[in-house]
């Protein structure tokens, strides 16, 4: 089985949280010497990008390795800009040069993000912000909520400051999240203390 040596780039789009930009495939190869190999031979095969990226979930690379093609999990290379896929020969696999089967071949499933958690408010959540470890709504009738989100499986109960109008909207900077508060206008509450908010200036 000969490996990947400088085969052909192909074009597949890698999105990467470390550019805006669509991140593409120059390189597949190995660090293996081509040769033979028998079952159970582990051989590390390469993804080279056009710059860093950072992997979530569990990338993987389809290889062609005769009548049944070899699906191939990401190993490490998060935060480089080379990636690293360890293929093991399996009993049946045979190629005159290992190669990727498609410019499909590189994979990333879809996470599986679990069933929604909830908590309650007193009022009709009508907007959310999420600063650090607290969610703040604007809860209509009920103002203000902040809701601890630590362990975002167990959120807090929430903790209420009152406005005189209905809670719409709400954006947090610094210590003082600014609410908009219907036909009172702007409300300005200090939320230094995220379990006893102050009043309302308006």
């Amino acid at each position: 089985m000969n490996l990947i040596k400088s085969i052909i780039f192909f074009s597949f789009f890698f999105f990467s949280i470390n550019s805006n930009s669509q991140t593409t495939v120059t390189e597949v190869s190995s660090t293996k010497a081509n040769g033979s190999y028998k079952s159970g031979d582990q051989i590390p095969v390469t993804v080279t990008f056009s710059e860093a990226v950072t992997v979530t979930g569990t990338p993987t690379l389809t290889l062609e390795t005769g009548s049944s093609d070899a699906v191939v999990n990401y190993s490490s290379g998060s935060g480089t800009n080379t990636l690293t896929f360890n293929y093991t020969v399996l009993a049946g696999h045979s190629s005159t040069d290992l190669d990727y089967t498609a410019t499909s071949s590189l994979g990333l499933p879809v996470p599986n993000l679990g069933a929604p958690v909830y908590e309650n408010t007193s009022g009709y959540a009508l907007g959310v912000t999420v600063v650090g470890n607290y969610a703040y709504v604007a809860d209509k009738a009920s103002g203000l909520a902040v809701i601890d989100i630590t362990d975002p499986t167990n959120p807090g109960a929430p903790v209420y400051m009152d406005t005189t109008g209905s809670a719409y909207g709400v954006t947090v900077v610094g210590n003082y999240a600014y609410v908009a508060d219907d036909t009172d206008g702007l409300a300005i509450i200090d939320i230094t203390d995220k379990a006893n908010p102050g009043a309302p200036v308006y």
